[in-house]
């Protein structure tokens, strides 16, 4: 019942307001219609939760409740507009990215985003995935001549555990190809508002179709827009999905323009949406080979990156993913920095720097200085390397974050 008063309060603010023609102050006005929406929003969600038990009289209060929404979302976006003629500099930004470089549809703007990986060299592994992404994509680009006459698949889903590289991938691919590059996930694009999120997915593809360089689109977690059906489906979910669908269709002829889309949950997505996917890509945990070269890659600037004892290593990350394996050296290597917390004898070297003492290797016992590291002077403090046994102290304490279970289903779906 609390729920109705605050209702029926906000739109007699925004009643009152109307009437005062305080149309000068459209920040207050907008606030007061985002409370409203937020309060017919909370209702409606009251509503569905009963969706099967609702009297008839409920269900006409659900349709107006959607219909006086649609209108308040009509009438903020007219005082957005009215704002946005006299302040031309304002917009509405909904995806965020690096880049300086935007596109602009109507008032949404979409930024570019700057690949965070330099090209396929820097991922380790995945061979297969990599011989795919570069036959699809950039031999199409780099060498078109080799594809006249044949249609060329430009929608793909790479699918796997988490923590496999999929984002890696894609923002590897568009540094090679050298393409505009917008990277969102789903949460990106919802919107509270009655076919805000639509929209938001319309305007995010006619963004890209109007690029006149090869441009590429990644959607990660796909999996969040476009779920299987079931009887308790919302009207909103049908509305996303077939939003989706059509661009998904549309987008299949629009030449030098790709979408990539990734996911961990392959068999939560709509089959109608899996089908529309020329091309499924499996991105699995890495094998013992790969492994051995993640690490190498991760240690190219340590003195690890050639050690032999990487094969004890090797035989105790089986099921780890290259997440895992990046978050074990990142420990690893924080391991020497945690030693200084207890050292208190240092040895002072030439250049006034102060270094732990290593009673195994030392030979050199001059310059030793007692104190603790709060009286080390600031900037002066120097960790050993990295070891191999810092590696394997880790490996008691990271495990592999994907179940055995999980993987059996990846391959269940693949086959």
């Amino acid at each position: 019942m609390d729920v109705y008063k605050n209702a029926v309060k906000f739109f007699e603010q925004l009643l009152c307001a109307v009437q005062a023609e305080e149309c000068a102050n459209n920040g207050t006005l907008t606030h007061i219609i985002e409370n409203c929406s937020n309060q017919i929003l909370t209702l409606c969600l009251q509503l569905n939760v009963r969706q099967e038990e609702m009297t008839d009289f409920e269900r006409i209060i659900e349709t107006s409740l959607r219909i006086l929404q649609q209108q308040l979302s009509q009438l903020k976006n007219k005082l957005q507009q009215k704002s946005n003629s006299c302040n031309p500099q304002s917009g509405l930004a909904l995806l965020r990215g690096t880049d300086s470089k935007t596109a602009t549809n109507k008032n949404i703007t979409f930024f570019k985003t700057t690949p965070k990986v330099k090209g396929l060299n820097e991922i380790a592994g995945l061979d297969e995935v990599k011989r795919t992404l570069t036959t699809t994509i950039l031999l199409p680009l780099h060498q078109p001549q080799l594809f006249l006459g044949r249609k060329i698949s430009n929608s793909l889903l790479l699918f796997g555990p988490p923590g496999t590289g999929k984002t890696h991938i894609a923002h590897a691919i568009a540094a090679e190809a050298s393409a505009n590059f917008y990277s969102v996930s789903s949460s990106d694009i919802f919107s509270e508002l009655v076919g805000g999120t639509e929209k938001a997915i319309s305007a995010l593809f006619n963004m890209v179709k109007e690029e006149k360089n090869c441009t590429l689109l990644f959607f990660d977690e796909i999996d969040g827009l476009c779920q299987h059906r079931h009887s308790n489906e919302t009207e909103f979910n049908r509305r996303v999905k077939t939003e989706l669908m059509m661009q998904f269709s549309n987008f299949e002829d629009c030449p030098n323009k790709f979408l990539i889309c990734a996911t961990n949950c392959p068999w939560d997505l709509d089959s109608a949406i899996l089908r529309r996917f020329q091309n499924r890509i499996y991105v699995p945990l890495p094998n013992k080979e790969e492994r051995l070269e993640l690490l190498k890659l991760l240690t190219k600037d340590t003195t690890l990156e050639n050690d032999i004892l990487w094969e004890a290593v090797l035989e105790q990350t089986e099921g780890f993913s290259g997440s895992d394996l990046t978050d074990l050296l990142r420990n690893a290597k924080n391991r020497p920095i945690m030693e200084l917390l207890d050292t208190v004898i240092w040895q002072r070297t030439s250049d006034d720097k102060f270094s732990p003492i290593n009673y195994t290797d030392a030979t050199n016992f001059e310059n030793l200085i007692h104190c603790k590291l709060s009286e080390v002077p600031s900037g002066c403090v120097q960790t050993r390397p990295m070891n191999i046994l810092d590696v394997m102290e880790m490996l008691n304490t990271i495990r592999p974050t994907v179940p055995v279970s999980q993987i059996v289903k990846y391959e269940t779906f693949v086959n």
